[in-house]
Formats: C-alpha cells, structure tokens, sequence
C-alpha cells in the first residue's frame, strides 16, 4: 500500500507558481477526454463536448491565465521538496446571497494519486471556504470523469443538478 508523501498546501502567491499550477492542470487535463464538462464547451475549449479541440491545450493555459487575472485562486499542493503534486483553480463568489465556492478545476498528478493529496487539497479549500464564511462549496465534472465522481462523493459532495445541452451548429 503506498502512503502519503509529505505535502505542503498553500496558495500560490508568485507568478511561477500560478504559471506551474496553469501548466499542469492544462497538461493533464488536454490528455484526458473525461475532463471536458460544460465549462469546457463554453470556453471553446471542446467543439462536441467528447473531445478536446485542436488548440485546446494552449486554449487552456490562456483559460487559467484570465482565471487568475478576474480574482481566482490556485490552490498548491507540493512534496516535500517543493515539486508540484496537485492543483486547484478556485473561485470565490460573494456578490450573491448565498455565499459559496467553485473549485473550477483540479487536478492530481498521476503518480501522486490515491495517496491522500486529492483529499488534503480538498480539505485544505473547505477550511478556506469557511474561514471565508461560504456556505457551499460547488464543483463541476464531465460525465464522464467517473474517478472524479467517486472521489468527490467520498469527499462528501453529492449532485445537486444535471447540465443539459443541445449542440446547434
């Protein structure tokens, strides 16, 4: 059984690491189709909602670079020697009456997963969430993304809604 590295949590604050936190998440996610969700279609980033567009990969650095400019936050999680292990793209929405969070995005490095950093990260966001005074915590997932599902649904998160879409052109 592999145990849990030792990991640091923090947001990034310098621009190399909110630019380590946008490579990774747009490298990994352009590898897997399961990742696209609506947020993806609407961001020109996937054309059919199965598969990634041509420029996507690049579409998805730009994605996060704009994520960060309107008042996102990238949450870290690094080894014990600084190496990056997981990342997530948070937002925080308080011009509503109810208070809540989106993690927009998050990624685990495949060689870190099933150790826990998925679920420290996660906690390390509801604790800021709180801090913050949100009442939920929101996120999305392709359809597709079924390890992701499982995930969060062990992480206590259970559906509140389904996205339909109709493709018309």
């Amino acid at each position: 059984m592999r145990t849990q590295p030792a990991i640091q949590i923090a947001w990034a604050q310098s621009s190399q690491e909110k630019a380590s936190a946008s490579a990774l998440l747009s490298a990994l996610m352009g590898q897997d189709n399961a990742y696209i969700s609506h947020s993806e279609i609407q961001w020109g980033l996937s054309e059919d909602g199965q598969s990634w567009a041509e420029r996507a990969q690049a579409d998805l650095h730009t994605y996060f670079v704009q994520f960060l400019e309107e008042g996102g936050q990238m949450a870290l999680a690094l080894d014990g020697e600084g190496a990056l292990l997981a990342a997530a793209a948070v937002q925080w929405n308080t011009h509503t009456p109810t208070r809540f969070a989106i993690v927009q995005d998050l990624i685990v490095a495949p060689s870190a997963r099933s150790l826990g950093v998925g679920a420290s990260l996660m906690h390390f966001i509801e604790q800021e969430a709180k801090a913050r005074q949100m009442a939920w915590v929101f996120l999305e997932s392709g359809v597709r993304n079924h390890r992701a599902h499982a995930f969060f649904a062990h992480a206590g998160y259970g559906p509140v809604s389904h996205s339909f879409a109709k493709r018309l052109k």
